[in-house]
């Protein structure tokens, strides 16, 4: 339930139910819940960001953002115990809403946390904080830090000229976007996003660059001739052309 449910249920409860006139509640702003539409970069833009990414430890806690659809909190949380290599899953326990949800793990996606893993084997962490000789990792009892990655992701906008602001969270922003382009069901998207209301996932509806085309050509494959005869000599009466 959102903010705005909860504020809308209390002013009911206590002015409707309990029939106390309570002003209080108008004083108390409503929560807007209009999304301002995410910044999305194609696919072949992601791709030649990640591959400016000269550290293997920020390329690789940028590529899993962008192949999971991680919000950087979760990455920065991440256990060795949460890949399941058999069923190519991560399991995301520490999640904004509390919850505990699985996504799938491409191939590439695991082969390249493989390799960043074994430079530190930290038990505890996939992203560990590596200190400034980036030797500190295997001890390590925190996560990577958080202003160094976005750090490292301004400095590859600014070698490559890039106006657009993209930041750590525009990866997942792409995830969900180029899902929902490439035909992946919606409700499944919400799914691996993490999201409690299909209203938070409809958002990238708005910014999916192919799902109208693929829309029309998915109806136009399904609803065509199924084989029906028409009678000979027509049906009795003459045909006009129409105006479409």
């Amino acid at each position: 339930m959102c903010i705005e449910d909860r504020r809308l249920r209390l002013a009911f409860f206590f002015e409707t139910t309990l029939g106390h006139d309570w002003k209080i509640f108008d004083f108390i702003r409503s929560i807007n819940n209009d999304k301002t539409i995410p910044l999305i970069i194609e696919k072949e833009e992601v791709y030649s960001i990640l591959n400016a990414v000269k550290a293997k430890h920020y390329y690789t806690f940028l590529l899993i953002l962008y192949h999971c659809g991680l919000r950087s909190s979760e990455a920065f949380n991440l256990m060795p115990s949460d890949i399941d290599s058999k069923r190519m899953m991560l399991t995301i326990r520490k999640s904004k809403g509390k919850r505990t949800r699985e996504v799938p793990l491409p191939e590439f996606t695991l082969e390249k946390l493989r390799e960043y893993w074994v430079t530190h084997k930290n038990p505890n962490f996939i992203f560990p904080f590596l200190g400034q000789n980036l030797k500190e990792g295997s001890a390590a009892t925190r996560h990577m830090r958080k202003d160094s990655v976005h750090e490292a992701l301004k400095k590859v906008r600014e070698e490559l000229g890039l106006k657009k602001k993209v930041t750590p969270h525009t990866l997942r922003h792409c995830y969900a976007t180029h899902l929902l382009d490439a035909g992946v069901n919606i409700r499944m998207v919400q799914k691996f996003l993490g999201h409690s209301s299909i209203k938070t996932t409809c958002m990238y509806l708005h910014v999916t660059k192919f799902g109208l085309e693929k829309s029309v050509k998915v109806m136009a494959s399904i609803f065509k001739n199924h084989g029906r005869v028409e009678p000979e000599g027509g049906y009795g009466y003459e045909q006009n052309p129409t105006d479409f």
